[in-house]
């Protein structure tokens, strides 16, 4: 009689887990508006749009959300479809959770399939988290103008073409023509063109000025 009531307690447990399993899929949206009220603009994953709404280029008025509600471009978007702060920590803690009901015996009533599925989900959930982490480390450098700045004068310096600089960025007739290198972003999805010109007396010769736009690769 224990051991059927085990196993009844073990096959509720197991529901319960895949009720939750079911629950935790999220959508991300760019809503075009606010966190209240606007549109859906772009519809991806959580790590495309991450890279799309964070590019230098992308215009404001937009944020970054998730809904479990399954939405298309042109939907109209209510506060009452995000998900709560609550939920956003759960989602946190499900690849956690998952290693620990592996050794639960509960996964004993799962064929062996199933259980290496289980496996398997978390570790592509710790394996997402470990790239959004690495992508956030990569282009914290590069968020504010000032730090985009440096990284173009860092540029220019390595590769020796100017020992001073002076930020040009004002001077939009710089940008006609060929410029005079290019190179990536932190990220690696876009490039940034620069432009230099030298200086006129009394700066020295090694002092160029410098002008740059970020553009797609």
């Amino acid at each position: 009689m224990e051991e059927k009531n085990n196993n009844v307690e073990t096959g509720r447990k197991m529901k319960t887990f895949r009720n939750h399993l079911a629950e935790e899929v999220f959508y991300w949206y760019i809503i075009k508006g606010n966190t209240e009220k606007g549109k859906v603009a772009h519809v991806g994953t959580e790590r495309q749009l991450k890279l799309k709404i964070r590019k230098p280029t992308f215009p404001d008025g937009h944020v970054l959300l998730k809904s479990r509600k399954d939405l298309k471009i042109g939907d109209k978007w209510k506060g009452s479809m995000g998900v709560s702060e609550e939920l956003e920590e759960s989602t946190k803690e499900y690849a956690k959770s998952l290693e620990k009901i592996a050794n639960d015996r509960a996964l004993k009533m799962l064929t062996k399939s199933e259980r290496e599925n289980l496996k398997k989900i978390a570790d592509i959930l710790a394996k997402e988290k470990k790239e959004e982490v690495e992508l956030d480390e990569k282009q914290i450098r590069f968020f504010t103008a000032d730090e985009r700045d440096r990284y173009v004068i860092d540029e220019i310096k390595k590769r020796k073409l100017a020992r001073h600089t002076v930020n040009a960025t004002d001077d939009h007739k710089m940008k006609k023509g060929k410029p005079t290198f290019k190179f990536p972003t932190p990220s690696g999805e876009m490039m940034i063109h620069v432009w230099l010109r030298s200086m006129a007396a009394p700066a020295s010769k090694d002092t160029k000025a410098f002008n740059y736009s970020i553009e797609d690769k």
